[in-house]
């Protein structure tokens, strides 16, 4: 896993790419009110009707992603609110196939995919060469 981080630092430093975003002078986050256990709101930069793309294969019961194909959040829940503030969001997005559950690493703001997903090919092709 090292080597796969050291690759990805050199392509993004030699592509001179940094994440900026998008959205500045613009609240785009959604709260998510602390239940069970846990002692904090929980604060996502997502919100339902926002446009992302898969970073994944997702074979699913009520639907199919691809890498690369785009969605919208349809739903975003904390996955167990007994976790207490080790909990996470989880996403409900819906794709050409059907509706996935997807965590927050497994799709992107479709603003920032492209590099994103430029940066996984080239990892991939520079770990398989």
């Amino acid at each position: 896993m090292r080597r796969a981080e050291q690759i990805a630092a050199e392509i993004l430093f030699k592509a001179g790419q940094q994440t900026k975003h998008t959205t500045e002078g613009k609240t785009m986050a959604t709260t998510l009110a602390a239940r069970g256990r846990m002692t904090k709101d929980l604060v996502t930069p997502y919100h339902a009707g926002e446009q992302v793309v898969v970073l994944t294969n997702e074979r699913q019961k009520h639907g199919h992603a691809r890498v690369g194909e785009v969605g919208t959040i349809r739903r975003i829940i904390i996955s167990d609110p007994n976790d207490g503030d080790s909990t996470f969001p989880m996403a409900f997005v819906k794709v050409r196939r059907g509706t996935v559950f997807l965590h927050p690493s497994e799709f992107a703001p479709a603003a920032e995919a492209a590099a994103q997903l430029w940066a996984r090919r080239q990892i991939e092709a520079a770990l398989h060469s």
